[in-house]
Formats: C-alpha cells, structure tokens, sequence
C-alpha cells in the first residue's frame, strides 16, 4: 500500500516545488535585481549611471571584499577577509551593489529602497553604510589627480578659448548631518550659515567635469576660508 502511495507523494512534492519556483520567479520580477536588470543595459545606466560594462568592472573590483564583509558598522576590520560575522545576508552581492549605487546617484528613501528590493529598511541601512565603507577601504589609494596632457586632452573648447591653463576648479561644499549626541562635536559641526549640524569639504572638479579632488571632511563650524 505505501509503495503505491510513493509516487503520488512524489508527484505532489514535484508539482508543490514547481509551484513554488513559479512564485518566487514572478516575485523577482517585481523587485529590483541585477539579474533581470542586466538585460536592459538602459536601465542599469539610468539607475546607477554606470554602464552594464563599467558596473560589471566595479563589481568584480570589490567582490572579493564585498564576500566577506559584515553588516556591523562598528568593524572596519571587515573589510580585511574575515568570515562574515552577523546576520545572514538577504541579498547577493551584486544585488546589494545596485542598491547602493542607487542610492547614491537618486537618493531614493531607505523605505523606498526596501519595497523596491523586497527587504526590511534596517537592511537598506546596513548594507548602504557597509557598501561605502568597502568602496572607501577598497579605491582609497587610487590616484584621481589627472596629468596635464589629459587635462589638455579632454578640456572642452569653451575652456581652451578662454581658460586654457585651467587644471581644476575648486569649491567648498556643505552639507546636514543628524544631530550629534557627544556635545563637544555639535558644536565642532555647527554652522551658523546653515543653522543646523552640517560637514563641509573642498571638491576639485576638473575641466571637463571629472571630480579630481576631494579633501577631508570638516566640522560646519570651520570657515570656508580656513
């Protein structure tokens, strides 16, 4: 009797599991993912303002990071190759890299990004924060300063007209932060300009565009002239 019954059970379990993958096929599609995405090489430039190939160089150059690092964002040493401590992960790494660098280029809200992704909003933070902090560790030391023949090659000819010797153009940048708890740095971080806690720094842009200096973050409360 129970021998007759095995195949049945094992038609349902197949037809079960058929159901499933069905369903989570049709979930993917309704979220954001690199996988779906990939196909439509518009759509990975309009959210990320990369290029499929120059998203696929960026992924490769942080993926042996991106593996092992951690969610926490109180272990820089994370990004050193330990096994990956903390929660599991929810998404893949490529997914997560999208993610991030929507982020950056749209600034869509945490909240959006967690509909958009399928995951909890604490999960959109913790990868953001991990993401750029691997970015950080891992393009650190390469040199965005440009040579003059470059300078002179891609300079367009409004500059070459009437500023040929431009090698960069300078400006300070401020922007909010939330409020810090320790005293001492509110009022490191304080501008009166702004009337909130804020971080400055000096961005140098080259002439055809090209951001090719950025200097440390200062409190709001320093002068721009210092």
């Amino acid at each position: 009797m129970s021998s007759c019954l095995l195949p049945r059970t094992s038609k349902r379990l197949d037809q079960a599991l058929e159901e499933l993958q069905l369903t989570k096929d049709a979930l993917d599609r309704c979220r954001l993912n690199y996988k779906l995405m990939k196909i439509d090489e518009g759509k990975i430039l309009f959210y990320t303002g990369l290029s499929a190939s120059a998203f696929s160089q960026l992924l490769e150059m942080i993926k042996p990071a991106a593996k092992f690092m951690s969610y926490a964002t109180d272990v820089p040493e994370d990004f050193a190759g330990q096994d990956p401590r903390g929660r599991p992960r929810v998404l893949c790494v490529e997914d997560e890299l999208l993610m991030t660098l929507i982020k950056l280029r749209h600034d869509f809200p945490e909240s959006d990004l967690a509909v958009r992704f399928g995951v909890g909003q604490s999960t959109v933070s913790r990868i953001f924060s991990a993401y750029v902090r691997c970015m950080y560790f891992t393009f650190k030391d390469i040199n965005i300063w440009p040579s003059r023949n470059m300078i002179d090659r891609f300079m367009p000819d409004a500059f070459k007209d009437k500023y040929p010797s431009t090698r960069v153009v300078i400006d300070a940048t401020e922007f909010p932060i939330e409020k810090p708890a320790n005293p001492d740095v509110q009022a490191a971080t304080w501008s009166n300009y702004k009337g909130r806690n804020t971080f400055k720094l000096l961005v140098g842009v080259s002439p055809n565009g090209a951001v090719t200096f950025i200097s440390p973050l200062y409190g709001g409360r320093i002068l721009d002239k210092d």
